[in-house]
Order: structure tokens, then sequence, then C-alpha cells
């Protein structure tokens, strides 16, 4: 009994660590208030922001004629697999277009309605 009660408060602690480390990331693209506003109205909006963390970025190829025009974004503390927060961005209702300078190429944040889509759509 000693021994089911210790994993189970083991496994509490390590969900709260869990969920103190996915605030800690949101809150470099957002503030404690606005992270209370989002999940206090919108739990789902607030999963998707926890789902974006691994899957809301991808890279294209740059095109100096097609892409000369997008805002020239850069990571704000280095990361061997960036987040949408490590650029300071925050996701919206349309896909955001950015040049990444350094690695010359085209960073494309998804937006809800694409992260819901494919969250939703996952077997």
């Amino acid at each position: 009994m000693k021994l089911l009660f210790s994993l189970a408060l083991f496994f509490c602690f390590s969900l709260n660590g869990l969920s103190q480390d996915i605030s800690s990331k949101l809150l470099h693209s957002y503030s404690q208030q606005e992270l209370n506003i989002i999940e206090e109205n919108n739990q789902n909006q607030y999963l998707l922001l926890e789902y974006a963390l691994e899957n809301a970025i991808y890279t294209a190829s740059y095109d100096s004629e097609k892409h000369s025009g997008l805002h020239v974004i850069q990571l704000k503390t280095e990361s061997e697999s960036p987040s949408f927060t490590d650029f300071g961005v925050k996701i919206t209702e349309t896909n955001q277009y950015f040049y990444w300078e350094s690695r010359d190429k085209v960073l494309v944040v998804k937006s809800f309605w694409v992260l819901n889509h494919e969250k939703t759509s996952r077997p």
C-alpha cells in the first residue's frame, strides 16, 4: 500500500513539474495574465498552445524574389529544436511567415485553425 501511495505521489509531482515547464515556455510569448485569461475563457485554445510548443513551426526554402518582403526574425535564445516561443511569436488566427535570416529559411508559424485541425485529425 505504501508503494502504491508513493507511486501516486511521485506521479502527481511529475505532472505538476511538467505543467510548470509548459507554462514557463509559454511565458516567452505570452504574459501570465494572458495565459490565465486564455485558460479560464477558452480551455481548448490553451490546450492548443501546449500542443503548439512542439508542433507550431516548420521551415521552407527561402526565395529572395518571392519572400523579400518578409519580416526578419531571429531566435531569442539558441535552441537545438526551437519552438514558436523561442522567437517570441504568438499563435494567431492566420499562418505567419518570417525570414529566419541566420538559417536562410522561411519560418512558418501555424495558425490556431491549422493546429486544431492537425490535433483533432490525428489517430
